[in-house]
């Protein structure tokens, strides 16, 4: 794309208001070649020749197939499973580190079932109103977003003053093995699969860019959590 005639700026509102309602990665990039092409006959911006991205966005008809979103939805299903699997993994490793530290076994208690099924709820619906979740996010303003997040952190805080109505003990050794299993397993055998629907601009195309680029930001994503895990071990091991 050249910058003369497509601009950063209307290019990303576009993509994100297709996105946002749906759009297969394939769809924006036709979409973004058509724009392009008009441009560079016509010799104008983008902004002139169809005005504003989000408006012009909303008229575009919207082409997802049914098997696009059944492996939309699949997949949507398997992120919820993983990342609740891993949540429990976490949860898990992170209660080993003091029985470890101290030589004594790992210790469950009513806080750690809350937060996971906090947790969850979060992901479910996170997974489950991703367009609104992502439309709340892009046009709502900084403030109400922030609210919203430190509302959540809040929640979790709160949830460390639950009285240990029960404990429930369970022996260092397997409680290690099951959770470091469902904190890395997932990102070691890449599941659930990643789902190719990245844009394909022609010019990308031609230049052979984009590639390297989406591989590296797949492994930062696979291997976030279990990274994210080994910081906060390494946090709850040194500051009991």
């Amino acid at each position: 794309m050249t910058i003369s005639s497509l601009t950063k700026k209307w290019r990303d509102a576009f993509i994100m208001e297709l996105r946002l309602r749906g759009a297969t990665g394939a769809q924006i990039g036709d979409e973004l070649a058509l724009v392009e092409s008009h441009c560079l006959d016509a010799g104008t911006q983008a902004q002139e020749a169809f005005g504003d991205p989000v408006d012009y966005a909303r008229s575009v008809v919207v082409s997802a197939t049914g098997g696009s979103r059944q492996v939309a939805a699949s997949y949507g299903r398997a992120l919820v499973a993983r990342t609740i699997a891993q949540t429990v993994g976490l949860m898990t490793v992170l209660n080993v580190v003091p029985a470890v530290r101290k030589g004594g076994e790992v210790s469950f208690t009513l806080v750690d079932v809350v937060l996971v099924l906090i947790l969850a709820t979060f992901v479910v619906v996170l997974v489950a109103k991703s367009e609104a979740v992502m439309r709340y996010v892009v046009t709502g303003s900084i403030l109400v977003v922030g609210l919203s997040a430190a509302v959540l952190v809040g929640l979790l805080v709160l949830v460390g003053f639950i009285p240990a109505i029960f404990s429930v003990a369970v022996p260092t050794g397997p409680a290690a093995a099951a959770g470091i299993a469902l904190l890395v397993v997932p990102s070691l055998f890449g599941w659930p699969p990643a789902v190719d629907d990245a844009i394909v601009e022609p010019l990308a195309q031609e230049q052979g860019h984009g590639t390297t680029t989406r591989s590296a930001s797949a492994a930062l994503l696979r291997w976030f959590v279990p990274a994210a895990g080994l910081v906060m071990c390494a946090v709850r091991w040194w500051v009991p």
